[in-house]
């Protein structure tokens, strides 16, 4: 069997339900053909996606499809670098014929539910592999980035409870906006979503002060807590934006450092413990790090189940992205199904795609993350802050952006706030006309 990194298979997979969308997830990650190069589980998702990853494969449960022309349409996309395998729910199975006859050149299966995934998987290598027999491959130049070691840890790898995101949102490079999206991310959930949400700034100044300009202090910080660590500390220093909780880093540099000097995440009076503190009753914890490998970025990262590695597109930042890939698969012992990319400050200067970006990954280290989103750039992200307001309000590319990222990580949950206004039909299909 070909494993070697050049072979891989990009998947890019879609589905309309958590149950339903982690049924197909698991068999192709587990996998070491394929390597899930972005995830979709709405239908302008899953056409943007296919522009900017130009997946291999497509993985498509047609629930998520408005109707069997756009699924035509959608596979037409591929442009025959790649192939489609669409699942129709069961009750719709009337309109396989019709795909497999008109979407011969690029659906390579059509299935009705109930299906088996294991099998499923080796239908998809097969029908990626007779593409490649068909087509003369022009393999993508390659960097050569150099090998890059982690950093000795001694961390112990920590279970974590089951039932609140905690999501760290993590680079080594500076200027990616990790900030801003960690920010947009939290002010999102809690404020549109009503999704009970923490943030944690915990850069050195934090930056969601200047950010949320005039709802925010310094003054009220979590230094106190590594003098007195008590969850009651943590509540009287919590400030609000809107809905949304926040809890900010120390402003002192002094004091700052002084809290990273407890290494042993098991400690009282460790940043780790500060975490477990804070969670509380919230559904969701978004942690924007610092990229210095202190115990403000290892501790949090520990206590994630979520992790979002933020990356321009650009050489650079492939290298830093690739270093903090290995500090959280070696040094941290991360699983890798907890692990997404998030590409932003997208635009045409982009040195790389999203698609070489991660083949590079994945001839460095045999796997890469799949992309949650890519986020293009807008000049109104950065007058929203400056005039202390959520740049979601005025930016409609990191709003969508915004939503991907919701509807990858709560399936459903930014469909169902939108149910009463959304009128769009989705495949439940009196629409399908068959024949005449």
């Amino acid at each position: 069997m070909d494993t070697t990194p050049e072979r891989r298979i990009a998947v890019l997979i879609s589905g309309p339900s958590e149950s339903s969308f982690y049924d197909m997830l698991a068999p192709f990650t587990r996998d070491p053909r394929f390597y899930v190069c972005a995830q979709a589980s709405t239908w302008e998702e899953l056409l943007k996606k296919i522009q900017s990853t130009t997946p291999d494969l497509v993985m498509l449960q047609a629930a998520i499809a408005p109707g069997p022309e756009e699924i035509l349409q959608a596979m037409a996309m591929l442009n025959g670098k790649g192939v489609g395998i669409v699942i129709l729910p069961g009750a719709y199975g009337r309109v396989k014929g019709m795909l497999e006859s008109r979407g011969a050149s690029t659906i390579a299966g059509v299935y009705v539910e109930p299906i088996v995934w294991a099998e499923m998987v080796e239908i998809a290598y097969s029908a990626v592999m007779t593409l490649r027999a068909r087509t003369i491959a022009v393999a993508p130049a390659q960097y050569s980035v150099p090998a890059i070691g982690s950093f000795a840890s001694g961390m112990p790898a920590t279970a974590v409870a089951a039932g609140t995101k905690r999501i760290a949102l993590v680079s080594n490079a500076g200027g990616v906006g990790r900030s801003t999206l960690a920010e947009a991310l939290a002010y999102e959930l809690a404020n549109r979503l009503s999704v009970k949400t923490l943030l944690m700034s915990l850069g050195m100044p934090a930056a969601a002060v200047p950010h949320f300009r005039g709802k925010l202090r310094f003054p009220s910080n979590v230094g106190e807590y590594f003098r007195r660590p008590t969850p009651a500390v943590l509540e009287g220093v919590m400030q609000r934006v809107e809905q949304l909780d926040v809890l900010i880093a120390p402003p002192d540099s002094a004091e700052y450092e002084m809290a990273a000097n407890q290494a042993d995440p098991r400690s009282a009076g460790s940043i780790y413990s500060m975490l477990q503190d804070a969670e509380g009753q919230h559904a969701a914890v978004v942690m924007d790090l610092p990229p210095s490998e202190t115990q403000w970025m290892t501790h949090p990262l520990l206590f994630a189940n979520t992790i979002l590695v933020v990356s321009r597109l650009q050489t650079d930042d492939l290298i830093a992205t690739v270093h903090t890939l290995n500090v959280l698969l070696n040094a941290l012992r991360k699983s890798r199904d907890s692990i997404w990319l998030v590409f932003n400050q997208v635009s045409d200067r982009s040195t790389l795609t999203p698609r070489s970006f991660q083949e590079e990954i994945a001839g460095e280290l045999s796997w890469a993350p799949p992309m949650l989103a890519a986020i293009e750039s807008d000049p109104a992200i950065l007058q929203a802050q400056e005039q202390g307001v959520s740049p979601t309000l005025r930016s409609d590319k990191l709003m969508n952006s915004v939503r991907e990222i919701a509807n990858a990580l709560y399936p459903g949950l930014w469909a169902k706030t939108q149910e009463e206004t959304s009128t769009r039909a989705v495949l439940r299909l009196p629409r399908i006309r068959l024949g005449g």
